[in-house]
């Protein structure tokens, strides 16, 4: 009997000590960017095709921290890109797989509004 009970014992003190989680050290994801995401403005460049596989991916914004662009879903099934100037020091607009566009003040830009009431019908 005194036997089994410091096999049970010590079987019980695996179990709980292997369910512990285990301390790390590593940094959260959203402080690595660009050690490890692609810097926005290489990805979103006036000029440059939208690259969808790169676009869905975080990336690096200017201050260095990861971010995640942000789009409208069309009606179309296009998704429409708006980065703007936390994320690269060129912010614009554009359509995955169309050019994107460099646009100083995205909030009075009337070549994106147009494109949002595109986006929408």
């Amino acid at each position: 009997m005194r036997l089994t009970g410091v096999v049970l014992a010590a079987g019980l003190a695996i179990l709980t000590t292997g369910c512990t989680p285990a301390a790390t050290t590593s940094p959260p994801a959203e402080s690595l960017g660009t050690q490890v995401f692609t810097p926005c403005q290489e990805v979103f460049r006036p000029g440059r095709t939208i690259i969808r596989s790169e676009a869905l991916t975080a990336c690096a914004a200017v201050d260095g921290s990861s971010r995640t662009p942000q789009y409208i879903r069309c009606a179309d099934g296009r998704r429409l890109w708006r980065v703007d100037e936390t994320m690269s020091t060129e912010p614009g607009w554009g359509f995955g797989g169309s050019t994107f566009f460099a646009s100083p003040d995205l909030d009075t830009d009337p070549d994106l509004a147009a494109a949002q009431r595109r986006c929408r019908n």
